[in-house]
């Protein structure tokens, strides 16, 4: 009797399935065609139209099950001018809510009730949070709020200002002669006032939310008023709950209308098109290079110079905002029910706080229990991206012997940008994602060395100086507000949750986080009280910066600066 396929046991030919269908390094999602392949760049059937209909009904599921599925982060041209307006959009709205989380206190509208329910959501905004009105009592000589942080943005951008906009929060229009770029409007300036009580980007904006909403509720008519008074062209126009409204998913890929109408509502400005725009080179922005906005104290008008060098900006989304709108968009829900792994490389840098993209995949984990999610963040590529201003980056190309790089981060800036990662991976669970379910691995890469010498010599050191600072000052108040002689060490100082989440991945106490290099080892402080133990809180202070300054070196890079701008920005030259 002639033995058939099907004729053989279900589990063998499952294994046979599985053996057929399993490819090597598993699907890869492609940008430009928005589907699946190979990694050597193989079509993939998920159908299996051309597959005999018996097989095809026992084996359908099989593709997206033993098949980790890549991702990473998302660049197309024509999605440019969405994703820079989209940051610009989402990095001013939650500068505002700061703002006017502070201003509301301030008016009275942070009442006691609605401190004691975000305590209950947020502990450490009952701690941290915006002061009260006896602490704010050094501004009732001011006639207007303050509005330093929108200046402080507004340098950022480099476009000028206008005597208007000193009593409000509104935003100047921006034209191309004064465009410095979109892609590093993202980090956390100075002035976002919430960075001073949480260190990590979920926590800040989600209390944030939370605040202006209770606000709103308990103290309608205060909250009324500040949101005409910041936005006066809504009067008459807008509700001003329309605010609350305006609030974005970190990691959405938004439609332009959405993002055009928060355009018009913040008064940014017609300014759909800057991105896209190629830009020349300008000698006035020849060190406006980094990878984040520096400040600009006076707003300069740019002047173009004869150049044959052109360049525009690449603004990315995330893998995990890839991941999301593929799997919302282009997979039905019984297909995302197959799928084991996805694999997301965050590679390159992307908009609107990529840290804290990972919880939008929470409503996968609820659907696939089965769901496991990788997400892989390169050091060097994603946190310490190689960017400037388009200008600036065409003021390089011109010069063959052109190589900047000189200036050097503040110590903290290395520690604060791990650690708004490693923060942001483990408050995962606060939507529901399973601990073992998610994984944060921080890759070296090729600068290996380079990245576990800096986490000896930095962050190491900096949480031992933090260790050796409460034992010298057991009555400071690590977990509340600060007195004014202690403000500026907190605002340098290693954060106790900066400190657990670092030692979380080296003590390797959580699945959530993993490391692909060395992190280096605990360091005694003892040492550190014996020596500064003496010192004045002034002196310590000087004498922390110092040691954390000369400790840190910049990376020898195996690939030259160019190249690593191309992979930020476009060239082109005659």
């Amino acid at each position: 009797m002639a033995i058939t396929f099907f004729s053989l046991p279900g589990e063998l030919r499952d294994r046979v399935y599985r053996h057929y269908f399993e490819v090597d390094g598993g699907y890869v999602h492609d940008a430009e065609s928005d589907t699946l392949k190979t990694v050597d760049n193989r079509p993939v059937n998920l159908s299996l139209l051309y597959t005999c209909r018996d097989i095809a009904g026992e084996a359908k599921h099989l593709p997206l099950l033993v098949n980790p599925i890549h991702f990473k982060t998302l660049y197309r041209p024509e999605l440019n001018n969405l994703a820079g307006c989209f940051n610009i959009v989402s990095s001013t709205y939650h500068l505002l809510k700061s703002e006017l989380t502070l201003l509301l206190a301030h008016s009275g509208a942070m009442t006691p009730e609605v401190r004691t329910q975000l305590a209950l959501k947020f502990p450490n905004f009952g701690s941290y949070g915006p002061p009260s009105s006896q602490d704010l009592s050094h501004l009732d000589d001011e006639v207007d709020p303050d509005p330093d942080f929108i200046h402080l943005m507004r340098s950022y951008m480099c476009y000028e200002t206008r005597n208007v906009l000193e009593s409000n929060a509104n935003i100047c229009y921006l034209s191309s002669n004064y465009y410095r770029g979109f892609s590093r409007f993202n980090g956390p300036p100075l002035a976002d006032t919430s960075f001073w009580w949480f260190k990590g980007f979920w926590e800040a904006e989600g209390s944030l939310s939370s605040a202006l909403q209770l606000m709103a509720t308990h103290k309608p008519a205060i909250f009324n008023h500040q949101i005409y008074e910041t936005f006066p062209h809504w009067i008459w126009s807008f509700p001003p709950d329309e605010f609350l409204n305006l609030r974005f998913e970190h990691w959405e890929i938004p439609s332009p209308v959405k993002v055009k109408h928060a355009m018009k509502l913040l008064a940014i400005g017609d300014v759909w098109h800057l991105p896209n725009v190629w830009h020349e080179a300008r000698p006035c922005c020849s060190a406006d290079d980094g990878d984040y906005l520096s400040a600009v104290h006076r707003a300069h008008r740019h002047y173009p110079v004869v150049s044959s060098v052109l360049c525009r900006e690449k603004i990315r989304f995330s893998a995990v905002a890839n991941a999301i709108r593929f799997l919302e968009t282009r997979l039905s829900p019984k297909q995302r029910l197959d799928i084991r792994s996805l694999i997301l490389h965050e590679g390159l840098p992307s908009v609107n706080q990529p840290s804290a993209h990972a919880q939008g995949l929470a409503p996968f984990y609820r659907e696939n229990p089965h769901l496991r999610v990788e997400r892989r963040v390169d050091l060097m590529g994603c946190v310490y991206a190689t960017l400037a201003s388009p200008s600036c980056v065409a003021n390089h190309s011109q010069s063959p012997d052109d190589q900047p790089e000189t200036l050097r981060p503040f110590p903290h800036e290395l520690r604060r940008r791990i650690t708004q990662w490693l923060l942001d991976a483990l408050a995962v669970t606060e939507v529901g994602i399973p601990v073992d379910a998610y994984t944060l691995v921080i890759q070296a890469g090729s600068y290996q060395d380079y990245f576990t010498d800096q986490f000896q010599r930095q962050i190491h050191q900096e949480i031992a100086w933090h260790k050796a600072f409460k034992v010298l000052n057991q009555d400071y108040p690590f977990n509340g507000p600060v007195h004014k002689l202690h403000q500026d060490v907190q605002l340098t100082m290693i954060d106790p949750q900066e400190v657990d989440a670092v030692e979380t991945l080296l003590n390797g106490t959580s699945p959530i986080l993993r490391a692909d290099f060395n992190i280096g080892v605990a360091q005694e402080y003892d040492s550190i009280i014996n020596d500064t133990g003496h010192l004045h809180v002034g002196d310590w202070k000087f004498k922390k910066y110092c040691t954390l300054s000369d400790s840190f070196e910049r990376p020898t890079h195996e690939v030259d600066y160019r190249t690593r701008l191309s992979q930020n920005f476009e060239i082109q030259t005659d």
